[in-house]
């Protein structure tokens, strides 16, 4: 069986030539956090492409109002809505047809999503 201090530290070869040493976490903690990523609730849009009406799904906390920001593929702002729990329905049919990204900001973090408007 192989111990975990044997994985403390690991080589990369770089071209082949010079090695470079990177020192990483403890393995168990590296497959923890991993694996605690994985198990986080991701952002959806649906349906997506929509002629503009959509529906959020990510867990929301009840009686709060969350900001959503939303951006053309340039990064220019083209609205701001809100949701919530209890309304996760969001109409930017107001949008001209094409991709957008999504930003649902939170207390923890800003969630980020891409969607197309086909009308």
């Amino acid at each position: 069986m192989i111990s975990k201090t044997e994985f403390s530290h690991f080589y990369a070869y770089i071209d082949g030539c010079e090695v470079k040493e990177e020192k990483s976490e403890n393995v168990s903690e590296q497959i923890t956090n991993e694996i605690s990523s994985i198990n986080e609730p991701t952002l959806v849009v649906y349906p997506n492409p929509s002629d503009g009406i959509f529906t959020i799904n990510y867990p929301l906390d009840t009686n709060t109002l969350y900001p959503i920001e939303i951006y053309d593929i340039n990064n220019l702002k083209k609205g701001v809505k809100s949701i919530s729990n209890e309304n996760k329905q969001i109409d930017l049919s107001f949008l001209k047809e094409g991709m957008y990204i999504l930003k649902l900001i939170t207390n923890e973090k800003v969630l980020t999503c891409h969607f197309v408007i086909s009308k």
